[in-house]
């Protein structure tokens, strides 16, 4: 949750109007969010441990707190935010073509065509039908993403033999882990990132 945010719940709600010690509802802000930033910046992590310390010792002191409660500390993270980019057929072919391509470079291959201004412009295009809910459109250029995708596949096919380097080895089994990731309805899959 970001200063701002906090400033304005703090606005919004008597209860933490009332957890920080105000007497009436407050409908102007006594605080500034450059101090909260402020405040963090000066305690440092060592200044929120203490904090934290003492909020405990608190909490047992008055008897709100057990021993028993600080066994288990249960961390709700759902409210953190991420920046989660879902994978789309036109984001996952061009990622792939931009991989192969790079792929290939790297084993010296010289592609006849690597589409590296068409391929993000086509996915441009994909976008933005998408947004403007014009389906038929959209499914054109991913067709046309899948064709260029398709003729990259097969002129690194028809070059690979060309050449011998150890990186010609693993653009072989990258070809042909391609074929396997396409499955059932022409969607991808298996080209996502791992960390997600």
């Amino acid at each position: 949750m970001s200063d701002e945010e906090v400033v304005e719940r703090w606005l919004d709600s008597p209860y933490a109007q009332k957890f920080c010690g105000e007497t009436h509802f407050q409908q102007e802000s006594q605080l500034d969010t450059s101090s909260l930033s402020r405040f963090r910046i000066r305690t440092g992590e060592s200044g929120c441990e203490l904090i934290l310390k003492s909020t405990v010792t608190a909490g047992m002191a008055t008897g709100a707190l057990k021993k028993s409660d600080l066994k288990r500390v249960t961390v709700d993270t759902t409210v953190q935010e991420k920046a989660v980019t879902y994978p789309t057929d036109a984001k996952l072919l061009n990622r792939v073509r931009e991989r192969l391509v790079k792929k290939a470079r790297a084993a010296g291959l010289k592609l006849r065509q690597s589409y590296v201004r068409v391929g993000p412009k086509r996915l441009f295009k994909v976008n933005r039908y998408a947004h403007a809910r014009q389906m038929k459109r959209m499914k054109g250029e991913v067709k046309k993403l899948r064709t260029i995708l398709g003729r990259v596949v097969r002129d690194v096919e028809r070059k690979v033999d060309q050449i011998a380097n150890p990186c010609v080895q693993h653009l072989t089994e990258t070809l042909s882990g391609l074929g396997a990731d396409q499955t059932r309805n022409g969607t991808e899959t298996n080209q996502q990132e791992q960390d997600v």
